[in-house]
Parts: C-alpha cells; structure tokens; sequence
C-alpha cells in the first residue's frame, strides 16, 4: 500500500511538472522618471521573449497613474515587431505631467502577445511630479483709508500655481504709505 501511495505521489509531481509551461513573455525592467509639473518624461520598458518561437508582435499599454485620487491619462505605446527566441527588446515613451500634487503616481503596464491574448506579462511602474512651490497674487489696486487706530482691510487673490502644497504665509510691504490730509 505504500508503494502504490508513493508511486502516486511521484506521478503526480511528474504530471504538474511537465503541465507548467514557462511564462513566454516578462518584462524585466521599466525606467523610474521624475520631472516638474508642464514636463515631459520618458519611461522605457524592456520586455524579454522567453519562448523558443519568434514573437511577432507584442503589445504594450499602460493604466492610467494615479497618486491620491489624482490620475494622468497614460500615452500609446509603440508596439514591439518581430521578437525573436530568448531577445528583449525596448520601448520609450512619452508622458506629459500636467499641473498636479507633487507624489508619485503609480500604474501599471501590460505586454500582450498579439497572436495569443492569454500570454501577458505585466509590471507596476510610476512617475514622480516633483513639489514646486510657487503663487501669484492677483488683484487691483489696493487703496485703503483709515484714521488713527482704525482697522482696515484689502482683498487679493492667492493661487497655488506650483504643485507643492503651501501651507502658510508671510507678507511684508515694501512701500511708502502717504497722508493726504496735508
């Protein structure tokens, strides 16, 4: 009785062993990129063809990235043509990074062999908007009166142009205040 429970249990591993198949397709690698808000940044992706078959076509896309409920839609990438057994091959693109917190934004991309849909490698990646403080204060003139010991006040506008978050201020005036009582 052992015998046969040991015999079974060796069929058993030689018939999972041989139904595995080798992942056909991987990528092995995708460049980290970091720019300001309004830049481009280039991120390259490098997908190996492990099967013993040439590839004739492998298609790439990417997810959306996405960082604290904010999203950059992500660009078509070329595909890869004609992939011959046990090559890589590489492929850059472009991302525009809009006006957004600073963070990083993370996806995901996908390569899909044209020919059979089931063989898909994919590989999480992101881009990094770097913090940028900046602001502008926008408003007309400001003209203010007020007697001894008055209070007074203006209005302005101030708008986070940079994609760093600021938190607080500090005004100082540079200027001449005048007296049109004399």
């Amino acid at each position: 009785m052992n015998n046969k429970l040991v015999l079974g249990f060796v069929m058993a591993l030689l018939v999972l062993m041989f139904s595995v198949s080798a992942q056909e397709l991987t990528i092995t690698s995708v460049t980290a990129a970091a720019g300001n808000p309004g830049s481009n940044v280039d991120v390259t992706v490098t997908v190996r063809n492990n099967f013993q078959t040439n590839i004739s076509s492998v298609l790439l896309t990417s997810t959306a990235l996405s960082f604290n409920g904010n999203s950059i839609t992500a660009p078509a990438i070329a595909a890869i043509t004609s992939m011959p057994p046990a090559s890589e091959a590489t492929r850059t693109f472009t991302i525009a990074l809009p006006s957004l917190p600073a963070g990083y934004y993370n996806a995901t991309i996908t390569a899909t062999d044209a020919s059979n849909s089931n063989e898909t490698a994919s590989r999480a990646y992101g881009v990094t908007i770097n913090p940028v403080s900046s602001f502008e204060i926008t408003t007309s003139k400001v003209s203010m009166s007020a007697q001894s010991d008055d209070v007074t006040s203006a209005v302005f506008t101030i708008r986070n142009t940079g994609s760093a978050t600021l938190s607080s201020f500090a005004f100082n005036y540079n200027g001449t205040f005048t007296d049109n009582d004399d």
